[in-house]
Formats: C-alpha cells, sequence, structure tokens
C-alpha cells in the first residue's frame, strides 16, 4: 500500500534492483522498478515520482544523465545516486549537480531507509511550504468585504473539507477558477497538484486517455473546463 510515497529504483543489477524494491516495500514505499536509464525516463515521463534511486554507472544512460532529466523536468522529485566505493567521487559530483544524497555499494538497509526517508522528508516540507503560498495567493484573491462573496468563501471552506465533486457555476471571468484553487487550497489535497483541463482542447479519445489511460495525470484536485 502507498503510504509513504512513490520511489523509483534504476538499476541494472537485478539482485540490487530487488534487494531495494524489496526493503522499501515493506517500508511502506510504493516502488517502481526500471532495469535501464532509458527505461527510467520512460517511466518519470508517465508517472509521478518522489524519489529517484539510481545507480550511477549504467549503460547508455548513466545516473547523471537521469539526474540532470529530473532536474530539468521534475523539480519537485529528489534523487538518490548509488554507486560502488570507486566512484564515490563522482557520487559527490551528482550531489553539486542537484542530487539528494548518494549511498555505496554495498549497502546497508538501514542507510537506505534513512537516506529515502530523510529525501521524502525534503519533498513533504517543500509541498506544504508550496502549498501554504498557493493557499495565501488564494485568500488574497478573494479580498472582499462585499456580504454575498464573504457568504460564498465561507461556504466553500466547509464544502473544501468534504470528500466529492463541486460543480463551480458562473459567467466568464466571474473568478470559478479562482474560486477552484481557493477550494483545493481549503481542502484535504492542498498539498497535491492543481490539474486544469479545458476539455474543449481534446477529442473524446485524447481526453479519455488523459483521465484514465496510464499515462493519466497524478492524483490531486482535477478542474474540468469548457466541458
Amino acid at each position: 500500500m502507498d503510504t509513504e510515497g512513490h520511489l523509483l529504483v534504476v538499476d541494472d543489477e537485478k539482485i540490487a534492483q530487488k534487494n531495494l524494491d524489496h526493503v522499501l516495500s515493506r517500508a511502506g514505499y510504493r516502488v517502481t522498478c526500471a532495469g535501464s536509464g532509458q527505461v527510467a525516463l520512460r517511466i518519470l515521463e508517465h508517472e509521478s515520482i518522489d524519489v529517484v534511486l539510481t545507480d550511477l554507472r549504467m549503460e547508455k544512460i548513466d545516473g547523471m544523465q537521469i539526474l540532470k532529466r529530473v532536474r530539468e523536468t521534475c523539480p519537485g522529485t529528489e534523487v538518490v545516486v548509488v554507486t560502488g566505493f570507486a566512484t564515490v567521487d563522482s557520487a559527490v559530483e551528482a550531489m553539486r549537480n542537484g542530487a539528494f544524497s548518494y549511498v555505496a555499494k554495498p549497502f546497508r538497509l538501514d542507510e537506505v531507509r534513512r537516506v529515502v526517508s530523510e529525501a521524502m522528508d525534503r519533498v513533504r516540507r517543500r509541498r506544504q511550504l508550496a502549498a501554504l503560498a498557493e493557499a495565501q495567493a488564494g485568500d488574497e484573491a478573494f479580498v472582499t468585504t462585499t456580504p454575498a462573496v464573504q457568504r460564498l468563501l465561507h461556504t466553500s471552506r466547509q464544502v473544501a473539507a468534504l470528500d466529492c465533486p463541486v460543480l463551480v457555476v458562473g459567467e466568464p471571468g466571474s473568478g470559478r477558477r479562482a474560486l477552484a484553487r481557493f477550494l483545493k487550497d481549503h481542502g484535504p489535497r492542498a498539498a497535491q497538484p492543481f490539474h486544469l483541463v479545458r476539455c474543449s482542447a481534446h477529442d473524446e479519445t485524447g481526453l479519455a486517455a488523459l483521465l484514465f489511460g496510464p499515462a493519466r495525470l497524478a492524483e490531486g484536485t482535477l478542474l474540468l473546463e469548457e466541458v
């Protein structure tokens, strides 16, 4: 069960990959494994990953290239590099380039658990700060003394606490999108992503793939416009 976060383990050594998968799954994480850098990059394109554990030395696409891609496209994801004793200098270089930490092979399982836990703590803190900033921005967007709007915000805070779909109705330019963000920022998914989908921009097949397919949007709040 995914209780802690989603991890991506990248290693072309099957034994190391299996050991990491076993210990981290038992710790409560959801673990996805990739046996090559190419497979890892495809997974990163379609799935929301919290922490990547990648071996440095792999053929074709190595750990440094994966680190670079994550830093470019997934700024909220932390990277832990796994290296043999002979490449500790490379691991230190990886940290200078944005890796969270490194684990040397042969790794100790307690060390792996500790480093991953610390990386997840950073991911959570970053999300909490982002959610706080968005919530503050959302409140500022509705600074008003108008009784009708104040009643709307009071009701919206109550609705935001519920786990149910919400229909926001209004004329163009009336603030429907801002109200949707307000609901998200004051609800249980405040720390999760906010997805905006304009239905008119997709055909039926593309919209179905976006919402229900293998590359569907990550968990969070979904706003459907122009339904």
